[in-house]
């Protein structure tokens, strides 16, 4: 079966390029697209055709690729449009209009290439695709009907999941995989508990080394004269601007404090916004990676007797991120409907959460959290807990109205519910759970070979 693998970053490819040949002899790897791909890589792998993930715009505007890209193409990328704009956005410094269609042209040209000279019955994605590349990549394949297999992990649960289409996370179930996979895991149970009391008990993994990586100036200095040994001036207008930023935003932010919470007398709906540009948004937010409309839809719905509380992710302010919202987002917020409020940082979440009717995310870990707290958790994108007790899908026909009357009339589930449908979440969709002390590149691979094995023996049924 001839494959293209996506996503051997770096180094990584001098152990998981052989250690696929070694255990899937019936995979024949015609080509590895990947970022900053090791030198070794080459000299090792000499008539492998090797692409690399990280370009630059000026790669893109001298390449001299020549394709047919017919009509039909165009139009199956269409209702991708945004999603396009915004992986070419995080990536590459462009918003105008004429730039960015240049881009996107010259980028369907580079991902024809790569499919020509590569020629993959099987696409294998080590995660989820949401670089400019990976995505349309991605979407080419998906118009082409070539087969697509992606891994991802989720760190709620150390896990990882196989999937093939994205938006259908949940939708995937290999038969007797959850079995025969999880050789390391000898009690799911007890696994399935212990990740979902550390939700309750401290900050998503995620969000400590964010903010550890980037969290304050002196740190970020340090980093710079230390490790990478180069202070910059953009490095310091970053700084600048994200300090101002959050200024902004807590100069807006009404509910500030634990008494300020305890003062609203009427029903709260929390909204937690994400962190941007991510994957839990872009792609696996669909429509409502723009969070303004998710939160415009609550507003509709809820009004009044009833505060919609948004509260901006502490992460969005670090040094590197690349700056996604101004100022003018959070008044255009406040301006969708009255009964807005915006949440200081200083807020903890998991305080709110013990004050509010209800939650609502696009995918966000909060939802996990919000069903261990009992709360009804609204959700509008491709969401890991879709499949609980208390959750409801804004996106089915009953989702808004079913959540509406969970907010209105109360618990209408307990933390037990909650915990029984995530071990049976966890054994039919998680497919293989490792131990966080596992060394990273180690649990990977075997978590590759596990998955990948089992994929290959269930289409052949």
């Amino acid at each position: 079966m001839k494959t293209l693998v996506i996503n051997f970053e770096e180094a990584f490819s001098l152990k998981g390029l052989p250690f696929l040949k070694t255990n899937l002899p019936e995979v024949e790897i015609t080509g590895l697209l990947a970022r900053n791909v090791a030198k070794e890589v080459y000299k090792e792998f000499p008539e492998l055709p090797i692409f690399e993930k990280k370009i630059t715009q000026e790669f893109l505007i001298q390449l001299n690729a020549n394709y047919n890209i017919d009509l039909a193409l165009i139009e199956y990328l269409s209702p991708h449009e945004e999603q396009i704009f915004y992986h070419i956005n995080r990536y590459f410094d462009t918003t105008l209009a004429f730039d960015y269609s240049l881009l996107k042209y010259k980028l369907i040209l580079y991902v024809l290439d790569i499919l020509q000279k590569s020629k993959p019955d099987i696409l294998y994605f080590g995660v989820t695709p949401h670089d400019p590349v990976s995505y349309v990549l991605y979407l080419v394949a998906m118009y082409k009907e070539l087969e697509i297999v992606i891994i991802t992990e989720n760190s709620v649960f150390n896990s990882y999941i196989l999937y093939k289409e994205i938006g259908k996370q949940m939708s995937f179930i290999m038969g007797g995989a959850k079995e025969d996979v999880d050789v390391k895991l000898l009690d799911k149970q007890r696994h399935v508990k212990v990740c979902l009391d550390a939700l309750l008990s401290e900050e998503p993994s995620y969000m400590s080394q964010q903010r550890k990586a980037a969290g304050s100036i002196v740190r970020k200095v340090t980093n710079s004269l230390f490790v990478k040994k180069r202070v910059t001036l953009s490095g310091w207008k970053r700084y600048k601007r994200a300090n101002q930023m959050k200024k902004a935003y807590e100069a807006l932010s009404q509910v500030r404090n634990d008494s300020d919470l305890n003062n609203i007398n009427e029903k709260i709906i929390f909204f937690p916004l994400h962190f941007q540009p991510e994957l839990t948004t872009s792609p696996d937010g669909g429509f409502f990676s723009q969070q303004w409309l998710a939160i415009k839809k609550l507003s509709e719905i809820f009004k009044e007797g009833y505060i919609i509380l948004v509260k901006e992710h502490p992460s969005q302010f670090m040094i590197n991120s690349k700056p996604v919202r101004s100022h003018m987002f959070y008044d255009a917020l406040l301006s969708i409907a009255p009964n807005i409020r915006l949440a200081s940082l200083n807020l903890p979440s998991k305080v709110i959460l013990k004050n509010v009717a209800g939650v609502s995310t696009i995918t966000g870990t909060v939802g996990f959290e919000a069903l261990l707290h009992e709360k009804p958790v609204l959700f509008f994108g491709d969401a890991r807990f879709s499949e609980i007790s208390g959750t409801y899908d804004f996106n089915a026909n009953q989702g808004m109205p079913d959540f509406e009357k969970a907010v209105s009339i109360g618990n209408l589930f307990n933390k037990e519910n909650v915990i029984s449908d995530f071990e049976e979440l966890v054994k039919s969709k998680f497919y293989y759970c490792y131990n966080p002390a596992d060394a990273h590149e180690e649990r990977t691979l075997e978590a590759m070979k596990s998955l990948l094995d089992e994929y290959l023996r269930w289409r052949k049924v």
